[in-house]
């Protein structure tokens, strides 16, 4: 049976005066996933994000949500997206079960035991009756979840929600949204420049420049992409080992500290292998290094610098 899309999105464009800041962006994220959203400083990604929740209008191009339209009908679509964009504002002088409650009261029809429920699930249940201007930054971020789950949205968008927040604070925040994914079937949109998070934490990625999508993959297929991979070679004697493979490859041998760093294809390994013992050397080990989600959208955008 074929998923339908919580969110489509096609040819979404947005033109100021003759420029236009994104163009022609299609995208389908489906109930479940965790969509990881990346782009270089000045790529478009805050302002289509800042489309999609209605934010800034939208020149040309479709948006639905749950299979409706969102230029006309605004707010029945809106009302299946929970959204932060930028740090969540609470009112501070208010515990965290106050503000909540505040935000339930412009719920239309949902039951006033889903604020415990949010609770739970962002893991707020031993501070909520605390003053907000008394959680760290992590616990108000976690807040802001909790009141953008509120009323059972279909998809949540977020950007940059570990803005700020230290190490464990980023952990926290990206179980969470893994968990959501799974427990709430809900389809999850993440930007963030954190990009090793963003690996850790998103199930497809997809990267926009220029205000164009250039590429969307399964988070797998995206950083394993190549016939070529990076393999460091551990043999002695290493002067030996370089001086054969560099005839046996015609050079782009690079020593590094643990051994010698090449390119090879998957099927060349065993014949290098077979080659170094044959002359002698001592292999210790053959490991592939993997490339990381940042090489590869250094590779894509240039070395634009993420934002």
């Amino acid at each position: 049976m074929k998923r339908e899309p919580v969110l489509r999105v096609r040819r979404l464009t947005k033109q100021i005066g003759k420029k236009k800041i994104v163009e022609g962006v299609d995208l389908d994220i489906y109930p479940g996933e965790v969509f990881g959203f990346l782009g270089p400083n000045g790529a478009g990604k805050t302002t289509t994000i800042r489309m999609l929740v209605g934010l800034t209008k939208i020149s040309e191009g479709d948006v639905s949500i749950c299979g409706i339209n969102l230029k006309k009908n605004f707010e029945e679509a809106i009302t299946h997206v929970g959204g932060i964009v930028e740090n969540p504002e609470m009112y501070k002088f208010l515990t965290g079960y106050q503000n909540l409650v505040h935000f339930w009261r412009m719920c239309k029809k949902v039951p006033k035991s889903r604020i415990d429920e949010v609770t739970r699930l962002v893991g707020l249940e031993k501070a909520i009756h605390n003053k907000v201007k008394t959680y760290s930054l992590g616990m108000r971020q976690r807040l802001g979840l909790a009141q953008a789950l509120l009323h059972s949205p279909s998809l949540l968008i977020l950007d940059e929600p570990t803005n700020g927040l230290d190490p464990a604070g980023i952990r926290e925040i990206r179980e969470y949204l893994r968990r959501l994914a799974q427990e709430e079937n809900l389809a999850v949109m993440v930007s963030s420049h954190l990009l090793s998070e963003m690996e850790l934490m998103c199930d497809r990625i997809g990267v926009i420049q220029n205000g164009q999508v250039i590429e969307v993959k399964d988070m797998r297929d995206f950083v394993d992409e190549g016939a070529t991979r990076n393999v460091v070679i551990d043999a002695q004697p290493v002067a030996e080992a370089q001086r054969v493979l560099e005839q046996l490859l015609e050079g782009g041998i690079r020593k590094e500290a643990d051994g010698l760093l090449l390119d090879l294809e998957r099927d060349q390994i065993p014949f290098i292998n077979a080659h170094l013992v044959s002359e002698g050397i001592r292999v210790y080990s053959i490991r592939t290094v993997n490339r990381t989600l940042e090489d590869r959208f250094l590779e894509m955008t240039g070395g634009d610098t993420i934002g």
